[in-house]
């Protein structure tokens, strides 16, 4: 009898086990912090989903990052071989337009960027295993594109509109930025559009003013200069060396004065006697230079005066300065100038219409940039899910 006392609690021990197991996989489950199926990580094709292996055929977006297989987009192999080492490809997602969430009414679940949320992973972020450098057969963009433009104000809600379809057209990572004519009361959501990070040195709503624009996968941090009418910031590169941005706005009738402070910022630059890989960039309203030979016009008096024009030279040829644009940007003057220590990397330098009389540049510049991934975060709607149904169940399972 006693014998059949322990084989009848044998089970009753091990439903209360499994039950005690099963409340936790149940916990576990409702949680959401779990994978129900976890795998390794791959780099997952844009539209199959499946692994894109080292010797596949694939190309990856400029702006999400994710490869996509030739054979998935429909390309043969001879158009595939035709691409160029270099070239911006936005896949069909990236390019699609931005819809707000209340446009799909039956979606279960949100796709949320922010890196901050507090709702935890339902998957866990790896590193990939295999680097895109060392990826064959494939194609990466490794210019940074670049505009220079002379907004003349963007406090009103045309003029931002201007600049946003300016923006939109020409896709760039970087916008200097000058005239902005702005003071702090103007927010940075409400001025500038999404996607972009933007460093500001306002003046005030009368005149004056400059920023920089750069997109938010790429990493640039502000150096401390005091100094109106200028910005000066590093950009982070990729095994390539940093690149320092710097923008200037010179009013008409200002003085040496903002030469003078230019001067002093980049002496503060030089490292071993050398300057650092610099783009400089802005409205200097000097239309008397001759930049064929970086001499004053000879035909007519300098505008604002010889030794003005001959202290930005002197500034030119101190820190071995090449200006890149050569046609006018307002009018018949060429007022709006791009100036960097590394001319070699420049290409594709070119004037296109810009905001009121000023044209827009546009060029390029070769680096690997340091690239900021955000993290992509799946969010269940939880108000949509059916709590009855999987309270009965839960209560089925403990009840066995």
């Amino acid at each position: 009898m006693q014998c059949s006392n322990r084989r009848r609690n044998v089970p009753l021990t091990v439903h209360s086990t499994k039950r005690s197991v099963l409340i936790t996989l149940i916990t576990l489950l409702l949680s959401g912090d779990i994978q129900v199926n976890p795998g390794p990580v791959r780099y997952p094709c844009g539209i199959c989903e499946k692994p894109v292996a080292s010797n596949h055929h694939a190309i990856i977006c400029d702006h999400c990052e994710i490869w996509t297989h030739r054979k998935c987009m429909g390309m043969s192999v001879s158009e595939y071989k035709k691409l160029p080492e270099s070239f911006t490809w936005i896949c069909s997602i990236c390019s699609m337009p931005n819809f707000t969430d209340s446009f799909f009414n039956e979606t279960d679940s949100i796709v949320s960027e922010n890196s901050f949320s507090s709702l935890s992973d339902l998957s866990t972020q790896e590193e990939p295993p295999i680097k895109a450098a060392q990826y064959t057969n494939t194609h990466r963009n490794n210019n940074i594109s670049i505009m220079n433009i002379n907004v003349q104000g963007i406090k009103g809600m045309d003029k931002r509109a201007e600049l946003k379809v300016l923006i939109d057209d020409v896709q760039p990572d970087i916008v200097f930025g000058t005239e902005s004519w702005l003071d702090p009361d103007y927010t940075d959501a409400e001025v500038f559009p999404q996607g972009y990070i933007p460093l500001r040195n306002d003046r005030n709503r009368n005149g004056g003013g400059v920023f920089i624009l750069y997109k938010d996968r790429l990493t640039v941090t502000q150096e401390h200069t005091q100094t109106e009418e200028f910005i000066l910031a590093k950009l982070q590169a990729n095994k390539d060396p940093a690149v320092y941005l710097g923008v200037l706005y010179r009013p008409p009738d200002a003085s040496e004065q903002p030469l003078d402070n230019l001067d002093t910022n980049l002496e503060g630059l030089i490292r071993n006697n050398k300057l650092p890989n610099l783009i400089l960039a802005g409205d200097f309203n000097l239309p008397s230079i001759n930049w064929n030979d970086v001499t004053l016009t000879v035909n007519n008096p300098p505008r604002y005066g010889t030794q003005l024009n001959n202290k930005f030279i002197e500034i030119v040829n101190k820190y071995s300065l090449h200006q890149m644009v050569e046609t006018p940007t307002h009018g018949n003057s060429l007022l709006d100038l791009y100036l960097t220590t590394s001319p070699d990397l420049v290409t594709d330098v070119k004037t296109i219409p810009g905001m009121c009389k000023h044209d827009a540049v546009t060029c390029n510049y070769r680096m690997k940039t340091t690239i900021n991934s955000k993290v992509t975060r799946k969010i269940f709607m939880f108000h949509k899910a059916k709590t009855e149904e999987i309270r009965k169940d839960f209560h089925r399972y403990i009840l066995g």
